[in-house]
C-alpha cells in the first residue's frame, strides 16, 4: 500500500511567517448574505455588515464593524450599529489566532409604518468576544466565535441586531460570529 502525504502549506510555520507582514484585514459575515437570498422572495429582510481590523503590535488589534439591516414584515424597520472592539491576543499572533474581544455598540433604528408613523429609537451597549482567525497564506481570512453582552433599547419588539445577536431582555448573545475576508 503506497501512501503519500502532501504539505499543501496552509498552517505549517511558512504561513504564520507569512501572515507577520499582515496589518490589516477587512471581512464580512457569508451567513447574512445567505439569509438576503433566502428572504428575497419575500422581499422581508436584507443584511449587512464589513469589519476591518488592525494590527497595533502582536498583542492587540482594533476593529470597527458597521452593520445595517432592513426589514419590511410587520413594519419599515431599520437598524445601523457601530461596533468598535479592542481585541487581545494573548498568544502574540498579530491578526491571527485566538482572540479575547471587549467591544461597546452605539445603534439608531427607526421603526414603524407609513400608517401609524415611525420612531427613531438609539441603543448602546457593551459586550465580548472570544473566538479564532486563520489567515491563509493567499491573505484569505476565517474567523470563528461567539460573545455575550448587554444592549439598552427604548424598542421592545427588536430580538435581533444588525449585527448577530439575539437580544433578550437581562443578556445578548452572539452566538455565531462566523466572516471571511482578507488581509493585506
Amino acid at each position: 500500500m503506497l501512501i503519500i502525504i502532501v504539505n499543501i502549506g496552509l498552517f505549517s510555520e511558512e504561513v504564520e511567517d507569512y501572515s507577520k507582514d499582515r496589518k490589516w484585514t477587512i471581512q464580512t459575515s457569508p451567513g447574512f448574505y445567505l439569509m438576503n437570498i433566502a428572504s428575497l422572495a419575500a422581499g422581508d429582510l436584507f443584511i449587512v455588515d464589513l469589519e476591518g481590523q488592525y494590527k497595533i503590535n502582536h498583542i492587540f488589534n482594533v476593529s470597527l464593524t458597521l452593520s445595517f439591516m432592513t426589514s419590511f414584515w410587520y413594519t419599515d424597520n431599520l437598524m445601523v450599529n457601530i461596533k468598535p472592539m479592542f481585541i487581545y491576543r494573548p498568544l502574540k499572533t498579530g491578526l491571527k489566532g485566538f482572540y479575547l474581544g471587549l467591544y461597546p455598540i452605539f445603534g439608531i433604528m427607526n421603526t414603524g409604518n407609513y400608517y401609524y408613523g415611525y420612531d427613531i429609537t438609539y441603543e448602546v451597549g457593551f459586550g465580548l468576544n472570544l473566538g479564532y482567525k486563520w489567515i491563509l497564506k493567499n491573505g484569505f481570512t476565517i474567523q470563528w466565535g461567539s460573545g455575550i453582552g448587554k444592549t439598552w433599547s427604548d424598542d421592545k419588539f427588536m430580538n435581533f441586531s444588525s449585527d448577530g445577536r439575539l437580544l433578550f431582555k437581562y443578556l445578548d448573545i452572539f452566538p455565531i460570529d462566523f466572516k471571511i475576508g482578507y488581509s493585506f
